[in-house]
């Protein structure tokens, strides 16, 4: 059976957190979160071609170089904060930071949330760095300092994957290469998160079976394919569908919520007659911004889902992306990181960024990693009815936390298949 006028299957993924809206409080995070999910729709728009299975963290990116922001100056700040999209304030920018951070912990030191996130910086042995900039670092982001020598540049890289393994829950393995380390690098700084949900509504596995899944509107593939009819969020509009599939909120076992944070996964779905790639056209920020809080705020009901599992992992040099969003002085000799060291010396030769999504009947697992390399130098220019909601052809999803209404992963599946 063929699909008509079905395009290019695609999954968008967001794993880190959606919109503040009226419906969510502006209160946790301020116009942080705000911030963070206008990056994520930039971020992802410029991404979407790089290949059939997208999957992103903008959350870490926009971590990551929120460090970073805080030890530049002049002209350098100024074009971060433009992409990023940061407060030029900076003491409001860290109050927001800091009052966001604690939105994720646990109520309880003991208790282990859903949502993990660690930060850390490597530094060149005997470089200097400003106590300022390293007291901000591990007051506003809780980060880990640690001294290497880049020279041994194997050794300093086994350090820092096995740092990026253990906060990934071995998930990610690898983001530094002994060869990307080079004689003058002087700086790494590193974000990892790592998620872990339980769906509120599990599937069955004898319910999945091997179906049909629309790639193109000439390409079937079968895949392994999930089935329940539950109670779930759903909206229905011209050219596509949505559905929220919660996550179970973690408790105790006195039967006490574990974290104030609350996820949930959001698909879009094109209509047969449509195409994903119409969906990513149309889809601007107060679009999803609007049609999020809509499907938010709508009464649950009975729905048919059909979803299919998939694994993605995906690897991204960010350097000529975040360039051609406006990011091009931070990575030349102009650039300005002063506030780090007191000095002019340092600029950005690469931004590495690596993903992994894991869905299955349970529920999902993803982690993602941001690493800045650093070095010094010169560095040249450069109702009761039932509705039917089966994802059997190119989707766009994402993994929100409800409380601040965060976008965490965001991105795109063209073939469940390809990374099992």
């Amino acid at each position: 059976m063929k699909r008509k006028n079905t395009k290019l299957l695609l999954l968008v993924v967001i794993i880190t957190f959606l919109l503040t809206t009226p419906l969510f409080s502006r209160e946790t995070g301020g116009e942080i979160v705000e911030a963070n999910n206008l990056f994520t729709l930039e971020l992802y728009q410029q991404l979407k071609n790089e290949g059939s299975n997208i999957l992103i963290s903008p959350f870490s990116v926009f971590n990551a170089f929120a460090m970073l922001y805080l030890g530049s100056d002049g002209q350098t700040q100024h074009v971060i904060s433009q992409t990023m999209h940061y407060d030029q304030n900076i003491q409001q920018f860290l109050n927001d930071m800091a009052q966001l951070q604690t939105s994720f912990e646990p109520f309880r030191e003991y208790e282990k949330p859903a949502l993990n996130i660690a930060n850390s910086l490597w530094a060149q042995q005997g470089y200097p760095i400003l106590d300022a900039y390293l007291n901000i670092l591990q007051e506003y982001f809780q980060s880990e300092i640690r001294s290497v020598d880049f020279s041994d540049s194997l050794k300093t890289a086994n350090a820092i994957n096995q740092w990026v393994s253990d906060k990934t829950n071995n998930k990610i393995k690898e983001i530094i290469t002994p060869d990307i380390i080079g004689q003058l690098t002087t700086l790494i700084l590193c974000n990892a998160i790592h998620f872990k949900g339980a769906w509120m509504n599990p599937f069955t596995e004898e319910n999945t079976k091997s179906e049909s899944f629309f790639v193109s509107p000439t390409q079937e593939i079968q895949v392994n394919m999930m089935n329940n009819q539950k109670s779930y969020r759903y909206q229905q509009y011209d050219n596509y569908k949505m559905l929220e599939m919660p996550y179970r909120k973690e408790t105790n076992e006195q039967g006490e919520p574990v974290s104030k944070a609350n996820y949930s996964m959001i698909i879009y779905l094109p209509d047969e007659d449509s195409s994903l790639e119409h969906l990513e056209n149309q889809l601007s920020y107060p679009i999803l911004n609007s049609t999020i809080e809509t499907l938010m705020r709508s009464e649950s009901q009975q729905v048919t889902v059909k979803f299919p599992k998939f694994r993605v992992e995906n690897t991204y040099n960010l350097n000529e992306t975040l360039m051609a969003m406006g990011m091009k002085n931070p990575f030349t000799s102009l650039a300005d990181f002063s506030k780090i060291t007191g000095n002019q010396d340092l600029f950005i030769s690469d931004v590495i960024h690596k993903t992994y999504i894991d869905v299955d009947e349970k529920g999902t697992e993803a982690a993602a990693v941001t690493a800045i390399i650093m070095p010094r130098g010169i560095m040249p220019l450069p109702v009761e009815e039932v509705k039917e909601f089966h994802a059997d052809r190119p989707f766009m999803y994402l993994i929100r936390e409800n409380t601040t209404g965060r976008i965490i992963f965001i991105g795109k599946v063209v073939n469940p298949k390809s990374n099992l």
